[in-house]
């Protein structure tokens, strides 16, 4: 009795594994494998890592994880606004339109600034 009520779990755990050792395997052999020294560097911002710490860089990491963050936290926001939207009255949907607008105004200026632009 004890075990026809866990087989289910038994039976979708060893199809998960099944099913990762498969595409592990798929990938392994369908990959292609060209390999050369920018690829096997373990850094991948684009300088040796064997230089002087001290190096300037270009301040377009920054500004790049900063918009990610800035869009990462707008959909934070507007996930559960979408979710339950039947729910809310008209003023609900101007205040986010508001907010989209000055999302949007924010991308552009940085856009017009040059800051997405490699």
């Amino acid at each position: 009795m004890l075990t026809y009520e866990y087989s289910r779990f038994f039976i979708y755990s060893l199809s998960a594994v099944v099913v990762v050792v498969v595409m592990f395997v798929l990938a392994f052999f369908l990959s292609p494998s060209n390999t050369y020294n920018d690829k096997l560097s373990p850094y991948e911002c684009g300088f040796h890592p064997l230089e002087d710490a001290r190096k300037k860089f270009s301040v377009h990491f920054y500004l790049v994880a900063l918009l990610f963050v800035a869009f990462d936290l707008e959909i934070l926001i507007l996930v559960p606004w979408v979710a339950g939207v039947r729910f809310l009255d008209s003023w609900s949907y101007w205040v986010v339109m508001l907010f989209l607008v000055f999302v949007a105004s924010g991308f552009i200026y940085e856009w017009k600034r040059g800051a997405l632009d490699w």
